[in-house]
Order: C-alpha cells, then structure tokens, then sequence
C-alpha cells in the first residue's frame, strides 16, 4: 500500500526483491538514480545501499503531518530476475500496470486473491493490483511459507481468485501428498 500511496508523488519507484545480490543492489541504485530507501527487511543496515536517505517499514502504521507535495508522474521500476547477469529495470507507470485490469471486473467485496507470484515482480503486483482496485482482498504468501502451508491458508480464507505457475501448482500438490502419505503412516 505504501508504493500505491507514493504514486503520484515519488518521481520514480524502483521495486526491488529480496533475493537482490550485494553485487548488483549497488548498480541498480546507481543506475536507478535512487534518492530514498524505503523497505522492511533491513536494507538500510546495509554498506551497498548509498541512498541519502533510508526509511525502515514495519507493521504499525503511524500517521505522520502532512506535507504539500506537488504531484508528478511516477515511474514504476520493476527489476527482471537476473538469471543470465544483473537483472535488468523495466519503466511502468500505474496506468501500465493496471491497464490488462478490466474496469467493473471482480468488483464484490466477498473476491478473495491469492498468488504464488511474488507482488514484488510483475506478475504478483498484477493480482495485488486487481485485489486493491477490485475492493477484495488478498492472501499474502511468506518466502518461508511451504506451498502446502499456503494452500491451507487460502482455502482457510475462502480464496475465490487464484493465480499460479504450474511448477508452483505442482510442488504444492507434491507437498499436499507428502503431508496425506504422513498421516497415513
């Protein structure tokens, strides 16, 4: 929610992940031309994060004055996978990024999301994006979650809405097996 509330204020947003090497975190905030760190996993303990500025998230919301900011056009900056090299920046805006979502699609409140997709990349902001501007809600998965465990929690949920890759679908089923196989024994 906080990328969404910077839209329209922040000149560019650069979304990164997790799994980012020290090696090419240093090139993409070069590169990127990064003012401000904003993240919740600890970036701004790091020595390769030259930014002026680093703002650490955590799960309290606390409302902070207001400031007169001029609008302008944010870019949103999603970064590839890197699997042949340093990953490479990719410029949306949000009207990029909630184009292929359908206006007056999936509109109730009672629509439950869910992914496999990591909402840090383009597939999974997708469907968070769909979530958020259908009025539904969504399951966040964990990085340390099993895809079993994930499962569960979806259907806990009710989850009306999902989407996945079928490596994802089947190690989850695989998982599902393994957990049936055990309790048998």
């Amino acid at each position: 929610m906080a990328l969404i509330e910077l839209d329209g204020v922040a000149g560019r947003l650069i979304v990164g992940t997790p799994d980012l090497s020290s090696e090419h975190l240093s090139a993409v905030i070069a590169k990127g031309g990064v003012d401000a760190i904003v993240s919740d996993w600890g970036l701004h303990q790091r020595q390769d994060c030259d930014a002026p500025l680093h703002v650490r998230c955590g799960p309290t919301i606390t409302r902070a004055p207001r400031v007169q900011v001029d609008p302008q056009a944010t870019e949103w900056v999603l970064l590839t996978s890197g699997t042949t090299g340093a990953p490479k920046m990719l410029v949306h805006n949000f009207a990029s990024l909630t184009a292929p979502i359908k206006s007056g699609q999936n509109q109730e409140t009672d629509v439950v999301w869910g992914t496999f997709y990591d909402i840090r990349r383009y597939g999974g902001l997708q469907i968070l994006l769909r979530a958020i501007l259908g009025r539904g809600s969504f399951v966040l998965s964990s990085a340390d979650e099993s895809a079993g465990n994930y499962l569960g929690r979806l259907g806990a949920h009710a989850v009306t809405h999902r989407a996945r890759r079928f490596a994802q679908l089947r190690r989850a089923t695989f998982a599902c097996r393994e957990r049936s196989r055990t309790r048998r024994s």
